[in-house]
């Protein structure tokens, strides 16, 4: 904080109380937190078992690299969440496959890294499938398909946990019902990859629409 003549004046160790008052001699320089630095779990048995690697800046980018065409996988990412509203995006990358087969979603804390948690009869995961936009996952199986998503497009997720909600956007537009219900507890971020070659990359979140109006 700079006083009006210049001279540096010591900076606050707490912020000031909603009905402070600033002198007008002095200059102010606000900070706001950013949005969280989301990253993939770097401990997770899919690396260390060459199923994944991570690559690109800040190992960003999750690619499959075995077990083509298997589903029983899921890679998370490092922060659990409990409360809350929290929003990631992933781009979506075809690599080498002949198609697009990727869930991406949320799971809870301490999901098995083997399994595939996108069917419908998991409680454990949320999920929305690259193949036709649908809903996967706890009591979800195909269903509220809201079209296909492309190579190289982005997905965002929001999930609001006072309200147990997960939302969908493609591009920055809304993209299907999402969950309206139900999503509670200590939660992670997710994918799972059905085709080698296949990568999902953490990327930072685009402009969103509130209302498809």
């Amino acid at each position: 904080m700079l006083s009006k003549s210049g001279e540096e004046v010591k900076a606050r160790d707490t912020p000031l109380a909603d009905g402070a008052l600033i002198d007008g001699a002095c200059s102010v320089a606000m900070c706001i937190d950013a949005a969280p630095d989301w990253k993939w779990d770097a401990d997770s048995p899919l690396l260390s078992n060459a199923i994944f690697k991570l690559g690109g800046e800040g190992s960003s980018i999750a690619t499959k690299i075995d077990q083509d065409m298997n589903s029983n996988n899921c890679l998370v990412t490092s922060r659990v969440f409990d409360s809350g509203k929290h929003r990631i995006s992933f781009k979506l990358m075809q690599g080498e496959a002949n198609y697009l087969g990727i869930y991406c979603g949320i799971v809870r804390d301490g999901a098995a890294w083997n399994v595939d948690h996108a069917v419908s009869s998991s409680t454990t995961g949320w999920f929305v499938s690259s193949y036709y936009g649908s809903l996967m996952g706890n009591g979800k199986d195909m269903d509220n398909s809201a079209g296909k998503i492309n190579p190289g497009q982005i997905l965002t997720i929001e999930a609001d946990l006072d309200k147990g909600t997960l939302r969908f956007w493609i591009a920055g537009k809304p993209y299907g019902p999402g969950y309206t219900s139900g999503v509670t507890g200590r939660l992670r971020f997710a994918t799972t990859v059905d085709r080698k070659d296949n990568s999902v990359q953490i990327v930072p979140t685009p402009e969103l629409q509130t209302s498809t109006e």
